[in-house]
């Protein structure tokens, strides 16, 4: 099919027609991406340090790895407040809370960079954004491997996203 040809067959799509389609173009990357995570789905030790941690702390120990120790094991309080707060509200095995979180805040990551890269680009109402940037993490295999680890690599996803649609709204 010719470029000019489907210049012409987006020109004819109505206004609903169009948002529906960028509707789909926008979340076939991110449910891509999720199902991607869920596949690969998986506890990395060092995330057990993490869910070891926050048993400590539900079970009143404070943030160690043993009771009775002094020194703190954990590398993101952030990741490991969540963990516990999960832990405490959602009535599942706390390593699957732990890999549910990572793929929600990843796929919340990738969310937000679209949204960012669509204020950046403040597009007119009749053209289409299609995220040629999010083909990035679908195409690398580690990120679909380490969005569910039990590491904070999905809130830093989501953190990375983030920054990026709140710095594109100053610009």
């Amino acid at each position: 099919m010719q470029a000019s040809s489907v210049t012409a067959r987006l020109r004819d799509i109505t206004g609903e027609g169009r948002a529906r389609l960028q509707w789909a173009i926008l979340a076939a990357p991110v449910v891509l991406f999720a199902v991607l995570g869920w596949s690969r789905r998986w506890v990395i030790d060092d995330g057990f340090i993490n869910l070891r941690i926050v048993h400590q702390v539900v079970a009143g120990h404070g943030p160690v790895l043993n009771a009775g120790d002094r020194v703190e094991a954990f590398t993101s309080p952030l990741w490991l407040a969540i963990l516990v707060v999960g832990d405490l509200v959602i009535p599942m095995r706390l390593e699957y809370v732990a890999v549910g979180l990572g793929l929600a805040f990843a796929s919340l990551g990738l969310v937000l960079a679209m949204a960012g890269a669509a204020r950046l680009c403040r597009l007119e109402t009749r053209s289409l954004l299609v995220p040629a940037g999010v083909l990035v993490p679908l195409a690398v295999a580690p990120f679909w491997y380490f969005q569910t680890s039990g590491l904070e690599i999905g809130l830093v996803l989501a953190w990375i996203g983030a920054c990026l649609w709140l710095l594109a709204g100053r610009s």
